[in-house]
């Protein structure tokens, strides 16, 4: 016969385990010496240079006359890419020379991620 103090803590455990059993893998572990996934999965970036030949500060887009892109196999091109972040267009003007880092985002999509004047 079970006791009613027992069943409980038998309910519970169950519950519990339930629970765990039900989360992603990996995410009942305790183990906190592992990086979260995000730190430890390098992103896909590529570098280049081009030309500002328009800019949608406030639909977060700029667009580019850029240079060959070697990591993409990419001629030189004109386009429009969306930015990671607006704050990266302030102080970029149509005209500037600029060197940019695309990102490849969890959508797929590549992204300008750093936007700076070229030097």
């Amino acid at each position: 016969m079970v006791r009613k103090s027992n069943y409980i803590q038998l309910t519970a455990a169950a519950a519990f385990a339930a629970a765990i059993a039900s989360l992603p893998a990996g995410a009942a572990r305790a183990d906190t010496t592992q990086q979260p996934v995000e730190q430890t999965v390098a992103a896909e970036t590529h570098a280049g240079t081009g030309e500002v030949t328009k800019i949608d500060s406030s639909g977060g887009r700029i667009e580019l006359k850029h240079g060959p892109i070697a990591s993409l196999q990419w001629p030189e091109m004109r386009m429009s890419f969306k930015v990671v972040d607006a704050q990266v267009l302030k102080g970029i003007e149509v005209g500037d020379q600029v060197k940019f880092v695309l990102v490849k985002t969890s959508n797929g999509a590549l992204e300008i991620g750093e936007l700076h004047k070229a030097e």
